[in-house]
C-alpha cells in the first residue's frame, strides 16, 4: 500500500534530522566583520576601509655651529662633563677619554660630542644630546655640557574644538617625562593618530637652552565623516557593503559606524551593523561596542532527491577593550578582551511541509587576545591569537540538542608582505590561519572558507569546520604609472589551500586548493579594483561534478 505522500515527506525529515545529528559539517556562506573581536561567520562581506588621515612625527637634530672654530687646535688636560644624570657617567666619560693629554682641535672634540646622543639613544632617550659652549681652552680646562631634553611645551594647530581636550590630554603625558625617552613620544603621537579621523604632524624642535626643554608642535589633520562603498561578485550575483562613519560625535572622541548590505546578491541577502568605539583614559585603552544582524538563503539541497530549502540568520552583540601593550614606530602590540553573545543557525525545510528542522543557537561567551604588527622598509607582517570560552546559561540555548554550548576554541593567524627588486615593485605576500575545537560548535563559531577568504576557487562558505587551517600565497609585480585615469597596475598569481573537520566527524573532506591569477589597478587613491580567475586544483566544490573556472571582481571606494 502506498502511504500518504505527506507521512513520507515527514519520514524523509527525519532522516535528515538524524543525518545532521551526526554530523554538522554542511557548509554555509556567512558574512564576515572586520576585526579581532569579529565572527568567523563575517570575514566573507564586502570592505572597503575607511582611509585615515596620514601622520608624520619628527625629532629635530640639534646643530651646533663651530665652521670659525673646527679648525683651532687644543690640548685637553681636564676635561669637565657636567649635566649628565640619567645615564652611566662612564659611558659619557668615555666618549672624551681618548682626547686626554692629546693634540686635537675644536671640531674633532665637537664630532665627539654629537657621539653623547648616540650612548642616550642606546639607552632609549630621545632629545638629549652634547654640545661645547663658548670658553677659553687654552689652559687646557674643555668643559662639555650634556643636556637632557624633554617636552616643556606643547603647541596644537587645526585641531576641531570638540578634540582638542582629548589631543591635549595625550600630548600633556610626554611632559610628564624627563629626560623625554624616544618609545614615550612614538606611543603617545601614535595614540593621537589613531584617535577616530585624526591625522598629525608631530615636530620636535631641539632644547634651545641647557635646562632641556623642547617645543612640540602638533599640525592636526581632521576628517569629520568617512564613507566607503565595497562590492564582490564571486557569492554568486552581486553583493555589496555601504558604510558611513562620523568621528569626534563627543569632546570624547568616539567613533559611530553603521553598514548595510546592498546590492543584497542573489540569494537577498540582508546585514546590518553598527558599532561605536571611546578611548578611555591617555594611555591607549579602547572601548568598542558593536552589533550586527544577518540573514540570507542558500541553494537548494537535496537528501536522497528530496528538496530542501536552506535559510541562515546570525545576530551578534560585544563589548571589546584593547590595550596597547607595545606602541612604536614600526612596532605594536595590542591586548584585547570582551564578551559577545550571539544567535544563529541554519533553518531546513520541505518544500509545501510546514515542519522544519531549526539548528538556531545562543551563546554566550568571553574572549581574549593578542595582536602583533611589524612595519619596516621594504615589508611588514601581522599576528594574532585568541581563545574564546562559551559558558551554559546567561541566556545561551539551542533548540535541538546537536551543538556543545560550553566550548573551547583557538586560533591564530598571521601574513608577511615582502618587497623586492631595486624600485620594490615585486611583492609577495604570504597568509595563513588556524582554528582549533574537540567540541561541536555553533555554526557561527565554525571557521569558514570560500570566495574571497582563502579557497578563492570555491564559493563563499563552500566549507565550514570545528577545526581547520588554510594558507595562501602570492607574487605580484607593481607598475606605477600616475595616470588621470589610472594610477598603478599589480598583476598577481598565487596558491591557496585550505580545509576543515568537525568533531563528530570520523573522516573528512578533502583539501580545497586553488590557483588563481589576477590583476589589481588603483584608479586614484580612493578607488581600487580587482579582477581574478580561479582554477580548483584539489576536491571539487560542492554541488559541482567537475572543477570549473572561478571569476571574481572586488572593489572598494573610499570618500
Amino acid at each position: 500500500m502506498t502511504r500518504p505522500k505527506k507521512v513520507v515527506r515527514k519520514e524523509v525529515q527525519l532522516g535528515v534530522r538524524m543525518a545532521l545529528a551526526a554530523s554538522l559539517g554542511l557548509a554555509f556562506a556567512a558574512p564576515p566583520a572586520w576585526a579581532q573581536s569579529e565572527s568567523n561567520l563575517q570575514r566573507t562581506l564586502p570592505r572597503a576601509q575607511p582611509r585615515q588621515p596620514e601622520s608624520n612625527a619628527a625629532l629635530r637634530e640639534p646643530m651646533q655651529n663651530l665652521d670659525q672654530l673646527e679648525n683651532v687646535a687644543v690640548h685637553p688636560t681636564d676635561i669637565r662633563i657636567a649635566g649628565v644624570k640619567s645615564v652611566p657617567f662612564a659611558e659619557i666619560s668615555a666618549v672624551f677619554s681618548q682626547f686626554n693629554n692629546q693634540d686635537t682641535t675644536v671640531g674633532q672634540l665637537a664630532e665627539a660630542a654629537k657621539k653623547v646622543a648616540d650612548v642616550y639613544a642606546q639607552h632609549g632617550y630621545a632629545l638629549s644630546f652634547a654640545y661645547l659652549p663658548v670658553q677659553d681652552m687654552a689652559n687646557g680646562r674643555v668643559q662639555i655640557v650634556v643636556v637632557e631634553g624633554y617636552i616643556g611645551n606643547v603647541v596644537i594647530n587645526d585641531a576641531p574644538p570638540n578634540l582638542l581636550p582629548q589631543i591635549r590630554r595625550l600630548a600633556e603625558r610626554l611632559k610628564e617625562e624627563r629626560p623625554l625617552r624616544r618609545s614615550s613620544f612614538e606611543r603617545y603621537v601614535s595614540l593621537i593618530s589613531r584617535l577616530p579621523g585624526i591625522g598629525v604632524d608631530a615636530n620636535v624642535q631641539p632644547p634651545q637652552n641647557t635646562d632641556g626643554a623642547a617645543e612640540l608642535t602638533l599640525d592636526v589633520h581632521f576628517k569629520r565623516f568617512n564613507t566607503t562603498a565595497a562590492l564582490d561578485a564571486n557569492h554568486p550575483g552581486f553583493e555589496g557593503m555601504l558604510s558611513a562613519t562620523v568621528n569626534g560625535l563627543t569632546p570624547l572622541a568616539d567613533q559611530l559606524t553603521a553598514s548595510i548590505m546592498w546590492p543584497r546578491g542573489d540569494y537577498d541577502k540582508r546585514y546590518y551593523s553598527v558599532e561605536y568605539a571611546l578611548p578611555l583614559g591617555s594611555d591607549g585603552l579602547m572601548l568598542r561596542a558593536s552589533a550586527y544582524r544577518y540573514e540570507g538563503k542558500a541553494n537548494q539541497v537535496y537528501y536522497y532527491d528530496v528538496p530542501l530549502n536552506q535559510s541562515y540568520r546570525d545576530a551578534r552583540g560585544s563589548v571589546m577593550l584593547s590595550y596597547p601593550l607595545i606602541l612604536e614606530a614600526g612596532r605594536s602590540v595590542m591586548l584585547e578582551g570582551g564578551v559577545y553573545g550571539s544567535g544563529s543557525g541554519e533553518i531546513y525545510s520541505v518544500p509545501g511541509v510546514d515542519e522544519r528542522l531549526d539548528l538556531r543557537a545562543n551563546v554566550r561567551a568571553a574572549q581574549l587576545g593578542i595582536n602583533a604588527s611589524w612595519q619596516r622598509e621594504r615589508y611588514s607582517a601581522e599576528a594574532s591569537a585568541q581563545v574564546i570560552r562559551a559558558f551554559k546559561g546567561v541566556g545561551s540555548s539551542q533548540l535541538e540538542d546537536l551543538v556543545d554550548l560550553e566550548f573551547v576554541k583557538t586560533r591564530v593567524s598571521a601574513n608577511r608582505r615582502d618587497s623586492w627588486g631595486e624600485d620594490n615593485s615585486i611583492g609577495t605576500f604570504i597568509n595563513a590561519t588556524y582554528q582549533h575545537s574537540g567540541r561541536r560548535l555553533p555554526t557561527s563559531e565554525k571557521i569558514v572558507f570560500g570566495g574571497s577568504y582563502f579557497a578563492s576557487a570555491y564559493p563563499s562558505g563552500d566549507a565550514s569546520g570545528d577545526t581547520g587551517w588554510a594558507i595562501s600565497g602570492e607574487i605580484s609585480k607593481g607598475f606605477l604609472l600616475k595616470k588621470a585615469y589610472l594610477n598603478s597596475l599589480q598583476p598577481f598569481v598565487g596558491f591557496d589551500a585550505a580545509k576543515v573537520k568537525n568533531a563528530t566527524d570520523f573522516s573528512s573532506r578533502d583539501t580545497l586548493k586553488s590557483g588563481f591569477v589576477g590583476l589589481r589597478f588603483d584608479v586614484n587613491e580612493k578607488l581600487n579594483v580587482a579582477i581574478s580567475a580561479a582554477k580548483p586544483i584539489g576536491v571539487a566544490p560542492l554541488g559541482e561534478t567537475g572543477k570549473p573556472w572561478r571569476y571574481n571582481l572586488q572593489g572598494g571606494v573610499s570618500f
